[in-house]
């Protein structure tokens, strides 16, 4: 009967750091949507990324968000997306 015992204990371990750690998963992404962290950081990568002019005074960046297929991702008018498919990108 030793071998039950230690695998409830097994169990209700796993048990215990799944709900944690899906817990500490919700919370990063609440905490990630209500500062809009994620925009910000695909907005930085990709000025660093397609960093250069098409025309004067007009960044890429700019006009990368301005595309349809990306304001359609967006939140809002002004709003930044906070993942855009591969296929949009390519």
């Amino acid at each position: 009967m030793f071998g039950l015992e230690t695998l409830d204990v097994l169990i209700g371990l796993m048990t215990l750091y799944f709900v944690f750690a899906i817990a500490c998963t919700a919370i990063v992404e609440a905490i990630s949507a209500w500062t809009n962290l994620r925009s910000k950081n695909l907005v930085a990568a990709l000025d660093e990324l397609f960093s250069g002019e098409l025309a004067p005074d007009k960044q890429f960046i700019n006009q990368f968000f301005e595309h349809p297929l990306v304001q359609s991702l967006s939140k809002g008018k002004h709003g930044r997306p906070s993942y855009i498919p591969s296929e949009i990108v390519a």
